[in-house]
């Protein structure tokens, strides 16, 4: 296995790497406008993940 085949290892992978990557953000992106939505209606948020985990670790 050559530098060639290292080369086009990775540039057939980069398309790949860029939705797992890209993925997550937009995810968190549209969960922080939901949340924008909500309080901007004047409604409470879902407390998420991290906040749960707060709460159990304050115990």
């Amino acid at each position: 296995m050559g530098w060639s085949d290292i080369s086009d290892a990775i540039t057939k992978t980069a398309p790949l790497v860029g939705t797992l990557l890209g993925g997550p953000a937009l995810g968190v992106n549209v969960t922080s406008r939901s949340k924008d939505k909500q309080v901007s209606a004047g409604q409470q948020p879902t407390p998420g993940l991290m906040a749960a985990l707060a709460k159990r670790l304050a115990r």
